[in-house]
Order: C-alpha cells, then structure tokens, then sequence
C-alpha cells in the first residue's frame, strides 16, 4: 500500500474470520459481533461478514421492522448476560 502513496495511518487490518474452511482466525458469531443489519436475496442477516444460517434471523423481507426486532432482541438477549460485543469491519476505514 505504501508503493500507492497510501499513508501507513489509512491502512486497516482486520483478522481473518474463522468461517467456512478457514482452521484459524477469530471465531465471530451473534454472541461476541456487533450486528449490522444485512439484507441478501435469501434473507436478513445479523452481520454482512457472513450469511450463513448462524448469523440468519429471517427469510421473510418483509415487513423489515419484523427483521429488526428479532435482531434487537437477539442483541438485548446477548447484552444482557454480560457478553462483550466486538465491532468486525469487512471493509477499509
């Protein structure tokens, strides 16, 4: 990235996911991830790192208020046993 003139301040790392056939990383569910409401064609999902059954809350688009909900109190839920929420970027900052 430094060969692109791009300062060493503006690069992010994120740790690889434990996910799919991945061995290693950082073992990411609905317990330890911040949620980030995610939408795809086959459903609504708590995070957009991944879109497995594990992180699915509803196949049904609509009403979206209904998604959130169960979201919400999947995350009240988890908050409220003492669980520590991690923030998980898929993307550069």
């Amino acid at each position: 990235m430094a060969s692109l003139g791009i300062p060493e301040e503006r690069h992010h790392i994120r740790p690889l996911a434990k996910r799919g056939l991945s061995e290693d990383g950082v073992d990411l569910n609905t317990e330890n991830l911040i949620p980030e409401l995610t939408v795809n064609r086959d459903g609504i999902y708590w995070h957009p790192f991944g879109t497995e059954e594990d992180l699915l809350l509803t196949r049904e688009m609509f009403p979206l208020r209904n998604a959130y909900e169960k979201l919400w109190d999947r995350y009240s839920a988890t908050v409220g046993v003492g669980n520590v929420l991690e923030r998980y970027h898929c993307g550069v900052v």
